[in-house]
């Protein structure tokens, strides 16, 4: 069996000077794993949230098979030689799609979400991982229900301002009032009033906790423990 895409590199382990086990998190597949032969050309690709078009070999549906890298189409690893601070996002990143995803399961929506997330750190680096955390959320099957359509009935054509933390339902300033020091915040971000950043990511930790493995949402509280020193406005 052979086949061909495009893939965000996710995880690469040497095995010896020439041969590495490498994860890609794939439009069409999914996540998935293969041994590569390393070359002169290659191995300066294999950097966390690199974007590359690979074909893959198998001789049977249950073995890795051989990885062939075709070629290097955004290298986003750049960003990592211009500061700490895109290296973080990217270990964080590629450690979300490495271990939070099942393999050879396609995640077609949130391939898109990650590209549109990789593009977006050297403009909104912030802003653009708290929209990638929501579709993270949506893409584990546990969405927020934060827009007009999907909010508490009651909060039908209303301005939305806070959410559930058992439920993920937005509501009301009015109908949070009495419940106010319970519940999460909307930010401005995903409809709501609050400016704030780290209104953002106190709703999606808060979510994510339950979901995502500990040594992921470690890495996470890391990442979000460096952008409140900075309040939220560093880019490099």
């Amino acid at each position: 069996m052979q086949r061909q895409g495009l893939g965000i590199v996710v995880g690469v382990s040497f095995k010896a000077e020439r041969n590495a086990l490498v994860q890609l998190f794939s439009q069409e597949f999914g996540l998935i794993k293969g041994y590569l032969t390393v070359t002169k050309e290659n191995k300066p690709w294999l950097q966390n949230g690199n974007l590359v078009t690979f074909s893959q070999v198998k001789r049977l549906e249950t073995q890795l098979g051989t990885l062939k890298l075709l070629s290097l189409e955004k290298n986003f690893s750049l960003l990592s030689f211009t500061g700490a601070f895109y290296a973080k996002f990217l270990n964080y990143i590629a450690l979300c799609l490495s271990e939070e995803f099942k393999e050879e399961e396609a995640q077609d929506d949130f391939f898109v979400a990650s590209l549109t997330l990789l593009n977006g750190l050297d403009k909104t680096p912030w802003q653009a991982l708290g929209l990638w955390e929501k579709e993270l959320l949506d893409a584990l099957g546990y969405g927020l229900s934060i827009t007009e359509e999907t909010a508490h009935p009651e909060a039908k054509g209303q301005p939305l301002h806070y959410v559930s933390p058992k439920t993920g339902v937005a509501v009301t300033e009015e109908m949070g009032r009495l419940y106010k020091d319970k519940l999460l915040t909307l930010p401005k971000l995903f409809g709501g009033k609050s400016p704030e950043m780290l209104d953002v990511f106190r709703l999606t930790g808060h979510f994510l906790r339950g979901v995502i493995h500990s040594k992921t949402y470690d890495l996470r509280d890391k990442l979000i423990a460096y952008g409140q020193k900075t309040d939220f406005k560093e880019s490099a």
